[in-house]
């Protein structure tokens, strides 16, 4: 189970790395997940993050926290969320780091 220290270390790490500290700290939940790994939730006021509590691979843990993490920018930069042209174009930026984003 990753815990909430581990989430935010590896979330200022990639902010640090692949987005240059433009991302806000979202709000944090890991939590029990059926189907998925992670969502990335977005309103008016906040972007909140949240990861299951397991993951057969710290690997695979950060894969999942890296496309969550490309929705929280789509987020906050774009005002939008998907899976398209912005997101595709995103995942190369993760390649120095031996993350593949799926």
């Amino acid at each position: 189970m990753p815990s909430l220290y581990y989430v935010k270390h590896a979330f200022h790490a990639l902010n640090h790395c692949v987005f240059d500290n433009i991302l806000t700290t979202p709000k944090f939940t890991v939590r029990r997940l059926r189907g998925n790994y992670g969502y990335c939730h977005g309103n008016d006021n906040e972007c909140r993050i949240e990861l299951s509590i397991r993951f057969p691979s710290s690997r695979l843990f950060m894969e999942v926290l890296a496309h969550e993490m490309i929705h929280q920018f789509q987020w906050e930069q774009l005002a939008m969320m998907d899976h398209g042209v912005t997101f595709n174009d995103m995942r190369p930026l993760f390649l120095p780091y031996d993350i593949a984003v799926w």
